[in-house]
């Protein structure tokens, strides 16, 4: 090959080359962010709008129903969905695969604007953002506690102090609290003193409104400056608002605090926070979209750092969780994985070559790949993640591949007497077509894998790319460096292991072994060519077997890693009160506090989704420190609080059973997913089943008397705005302390009114049509009665929606799914109605029907570049014939270590063709030269090329399977061996029994062809020799 000439004839450039591209890539890998998973567009956009103290159904009506119907017409939407709750609409808009986002995004804006002036004038502003769950997770949360100060007081120093610092880190976009108590100015009106002097609420909130302004003016110009003008009506002080004048009566001045008492409390409190039982306030920091993982959570554990020596030492900061810490000791993890990899392959290398500069020379190939692939890293804008890594990882074996087949075969002619640079150069052009075949082949795979469809293909798109990327260099280097350095850098004469003769020893006993092994492998391949009926059924029963084993390894999308962390779910009857929810918690608290390996319980309730909903993360202790596996420890945490009475639990936050019903009529959707439930329940290992159609929450109506109102000119917007201050606690004004930080005013009636419908329909409002200022009783012009609000409404598709989840228990998610599956076809649906699955197990269909075509497209791709190397049509099919024979190692594989068959699995079953055909492609290709430059018959041409190509086909497997075996034991935190065990597996399975059925299938194609051959010849009256060619005529 030209580059291989270059390289032997200009040893310095090539040594150049080298070192820039080990220089280039250690800048770029210092360049690359770090992050757990590849930062990927998601074709998620949503909009929140608030709407304080609406019900869910005013919500739908109001907010959500519109804004679904304005941005249904986006071009490019393949799904909306949308969640009413009371005071929010959440709607989800999901894009076609290609949509570019942030022109959608800026669309929905624009149809949100046009819109906007429709909805009630209590809605806040559309917030739109781009869905993406990394972005979305906490980077770092934080616990604060005090044994010794109030909750305000504490609240005051986390909004103040340290709200404000992780702020300033940078890469944090948004610092949420919970549990914190907000300072607020509370005006509760006593409606007694209120009727006494004939003074309407409606009076107080308008007084309050108008008259805490600063107002700006404008400019007026006095002599030669120019003055800004601006009315100042602020007040200055708490009592200023006792002084506050709503009306006149009898003709003297009705003061706020003749009518109310003003408090400088703090807001209601709606949710809560515990750190082991202990009451907390948590701040969880979320990262600005696209920046480093690490870097981020390193300044925020910094900024930590600083305000511990800062605050008062009765102030503690805990770091409940870190993200950054997880993807950190992830990525190291993969990291060493790479390393230990590296050794062991090259470990090999040394015991069959039996030379340290034969080792040296091959194993330069892994360091330069490897580093040289993170310039396309960082000019491909990629992050170092789990992903990328991996797929370096998995490179490991097979980067050195080609340059132990270029330096073995170098060695062998260097052993027929010739010169190192003549051997170099006529070994590298003997072996390079066979190599550059198995290269092409590797790229053949991974290419699909890098364009698969879906959501996951914008995952995997680095990861294939990287494979791509990493094996072509490492071509590159096996057709320049390699043979270089065999050209000039020769073994030394004599003894090389004088010094260590007992390695000396073991590697000859190796090399007799390995040589005695060649001469039996010689001795299976006659016999195998001679019963090859017996061979190609063995062969066809172990694969027919081996997919016997599916049902018992199960399935799901992707393993759960151990995070050495997990979440859990707790819910009290609807309409529980935000106490009754903190009760049951701290229940829950002291059960899982009984498991030796939890070490730190973090737990909260309410919130937006409810009072009735507490939530409580298990922190466990590391993974070396603990027998039990977090899956275990989630089953008895479960088992161990679902027996308190008045709650129901669930483990994690995303079960992998979702299954919706949409439809028009809600109450039909009830009676269906009722019905389903039950049915549901019956599944082996489904648990956690959880309903998004709840109990009803009580609720009260306020409903006008159109006559009587419009009778004194009250309209029902008055009365809806006035009832939803008093009886929310809307703030109405805000008010500027001297301290610069706003605080609410708020306008409220007292507990004892606000929960008696009896005294609320005694709230006094002004009567516009009194001339002289009065005001009437709400009963006069409206009444109270007794109804019911649904918890959250779920939409899809424009029509209602209720979804049903569940978790997966004692059976894999992948086998509890097919059950829902057959559940779901034999489930009635009247006309109107559809089902509509997500989660974990629709997500696994979707992802693993796009894995098979891109497994087809490989195979085809591999087809055409065996055929284009061997010139033929046929003969590629004795190479990709044992393609399935892999399967046969990953089930063997994955029974034996119980570990699933998912995603990872399947990425692994695909690059397992390219290895496969690797072997087949040293046998066939030396079995053609060997017919055609030796004249030898078939049997012969295949027993010469397994004894030769036996020795590197044995030592490129044994490089792959160690280079595997740290990624297939996973035994860092957070690691999943799936890939490498599978591959591991297959390779095994496939590199043994394509040894024998290459040779059978490829024996049986040869003489079809010559019998074939012969008859045409015979047609014609030619006469061939034994090799198919035209015998010569006789004289």
């Amino acid at each position: 090959m030209w580059m291989t000439r270059v390289a032997i004839k200009n040893p310095v450039f090539c040594t150049m080359v080298m070192f820039a591209l080990m220089v280039m890539g250690a800048v770029s890998y210092f360049r690359l962010p770090i992050d757990a998973m590849p930062e990927v567009n998601l074709p998620f956009a949503f909009t929140v709008v608030q709407y304080p103290g609406a019900s869910p159904q005013a919500v739908e009506n109001d907010l959500t129903k519109p804004i679904e119907n304005a941005l249904n017409t986006i071009s490019g939407v393949k799904k909306i969905t949308s969640r009413s709750r009371e005071n929010s609409s959440l709607v989800i808009v999901e894009f076609a695969m290609g949509t570019e986002i942030k022109v959608a995004m800026q669309e929905m804006r624009d149809k949100l604007a046009q819109i906007r002036p429709g909805f009630p004038k209590e809605a806040k502003e559309p917030f739109v953002s781009q869905a993406n769950r990394d972005d979305d997770k906490a980077i770092v949360s934080l616990g604060v506690t005090s044994k010794i100060r109030t909750l305000p007081d504490l609240s005051y120093i986390v909004e103040e102090v340290i709200r404000r610092r992780m702020e300033n880190v940078p890469g944090v976009a948004t610092v949420n609290l919970s549990g914190s108590s907000t300072r607020e100015i509370q005006i509760e009106p006593d409606p007694a003193k209120l009727r006494a002097r004939r003074i309407g609420v409606d009076q107080v909130l308008n007084a309050i409104r108008t008259d805490n302004i600063d107002a700006p003016v404008g400019n007026i110009t006095v002599g030669q400056n120019d003055k800004s003008v601006r009315v100042d009506a602020r007040f200055k002080t708490v009592a200023d608002f006792s002084n506050l004048i709503v009306a006149r009566r009898d003709g003297l001045q009705v003061r706020l605090g003749d009518v109310a008492t003003i408090v400088d409390g703090n807001k209601e409190q709606t949710s809560f926070a515990r750190i082991d039982g202990v009451r907390a306030i948590s701040l969880d920091m979320l990262k600005v979209r696209g920046s480093n993982t690490v870097e981020v959570g390193q300044g925020v554990k910094a900024a930590i750092e600083r305000l511990k020596k800062e605050l008062p030492a009765d102030v503690e900061l805990t770091i409940l969780s870190d993200q950054s810490k997880y993807v950190k000791s992830s990525v190291d993890g993969v990291k060493s994985t790479i390393i230990e990899g590296g050794l062991l392959t090259v470990l090999i290398v040394f015991v069959f070559l039996a030379s340290w500069r034969s080792t040296v020379i091959t194993a330069l190939t892994l360091p330069i790949s490897v580093v040289a692939t993170f310039i396309a890293l960082y000019a491909f804008g990629f992050t170092l993640n789990n992903l990328t890594l991996m797929a370096l990882s998995l490179c490991i074996g097979l980067l050195i591949d080609d340059a132990i087949v270029v330096r073995e075969n170098i060695v062998r002619h260097l052993a027929m007497g010739k010169s190192h640079k003549q051997a170099a150069l006529e070994a590298t052009e003997e072996i390079g077509l066979a190599v550059l075949s198995t290269t092409l082949a590797i790229v053949a795979v991974f290419a699909p894998v890098a364009f698969m469809g879906g959501i996951i293909g914008l995952f995997f798109y680095q990861f294939g790319v990287t494979v791509v990327v990493a094996v072509l260099i490492s071509l590159f280097v096996s057709f320049t460096l390699d043979p270089m350095l065999s050209a000039v850098w020769a073994d030394p004469l004599g003894n090389r292991f004088k010094r260590l003769p007992w390695l000396g020893k073991f590697l000859t006993w190796f090399d007799q072994r390995m040589e005695g092994l060649q001469h039996q492998y010689e001795r299976v391949i006659r016999w195998s060519l001679g019963h090859r009926k017996k061979v190609l059924a063995i062969v066809t029963a172990m694969f027919v077997g081996s997919m016997g084993l599916f049902p018992l390894i199960g399935s799901e999308f992707v393993p759960k890693d151990d995070q050495s962390e997990f979440g859990m779910r707790l819910e009290t009857p609807v309409g529980s009160s935000l106490e009754y929810t903190t009760v049951k918690v701290a229940q829950a608290e002291a059960e899982l506090r009984k498991i030796p390996e939890i070490k730190l319980l973090y737990s909260g309730a309410g919130g937006g989704r409810g009072k009735n909903t507490g939530w409580i993360n298990v922190i466990l202790k590391p993974r070396t420190e603990r027998t039990r596996s977090q899956k275990q420890l989630e089953d008895i945490a479960r088992d161990s609080v679902k027996g308190i009475a008045g709650m129901t639990v669930s483990v994690g936050w995303n079960k992998p059973v979702q299954v919706s019903f949409v439809g028009p009529d809600a109450t039909m959707l009830k009676q269906l997913s009722e019905q389903f439930v039950e049915k549901l329940e019956k599944i082996n290992g489904v648990v956690d089943i959880d309903s998004s159609e709840k109990a009803a929450v009580p609720a009260l109506v306020i409903m006008p008397k159109r006559a009587e109102s419009a009778e004194f000119g009250i309209t029902p917007s008055t009365i809806g705005s006035v009832s939803r201050a008093l009886v929310a606690g809307d703030a109405v004004a805000t008010w500027l302390p001297p301290s610069g930080n706003s605080v609410d005013v708020s306008v409220r009636l007292p507990a004892n009114v606000r929960n008696d419908p009896a005294q609320l329909l005694q709230i006094p409002l002004a009567n516009p049509r009194a001339l002289d200022g009065d005001a009437l009783a709400l009963e006069r012009v409206a009444t109270i009665s007794e109804s019911t609000n649904p918890k959250s409404i779920e939409r899809a598709f424009l029509q209602r929606q209720v979804t049903i989840s569940a978790n997966a228990k004692g059976r894999t998610p992948g086998d509890v799914g097919n059950d829902v599956n057959k559940l779901i076809e034999s489930f009635p649906l009247p006309p109107g109605y559809r089902f509509q699955q997500d989660g974990d197990n629709q997500i696994m269909r979707d992802s693993f029907g796009y894995a098979v075509v891109a497994l087809v497209l490989a195979v085809t791709f591999i087809y055409f570049v065996l055929g284009s190397q061997f010139m033929s049509f046929a003969q590629p099919l004795a190479i990709m014939a044992t393609l399935p024979l892999s399967l046969v190692g990953v089930m063997l594989a994955l029974f034996v270590t119980r570990t699933t068959f998912n995603m990872f699995a399947m990425i692994a079953f695909i690059m397992l063709m390219g290895l496969v055909v690797k072997n087949g492609i040293l046998l066939v290709d030396f079995a053609n030269q060997a017919r055609r430059e030796q004249g030898k018959s078939i049997t012969e041409a295949l027993v010469l090329a397994g004894h030769i190509r036996l020795r590197p086909i044995l030592m490129t497997t044994a490089a792959m399977v160690f280079g595997m075996l740290p990624m297939a034991l996973a035994l860092k935190e957070g690691a999943d061996g799936t890939m490498g065990r599978s591959i591991i597996g297959g390779l095994l399975s496939s590199g043994i029994l394509t040894l024998v059925v290459v040779p059978v299938i490829y024996a049986m194609i040869e003489e079809f062809k010559e019998r074939r051959a012969a008859k045409k010849a015979a047609r014609r009256g030619v006469t061939l020799d034994e090799h198919g060619a035209v015998a010569s005529p006789a004289e």
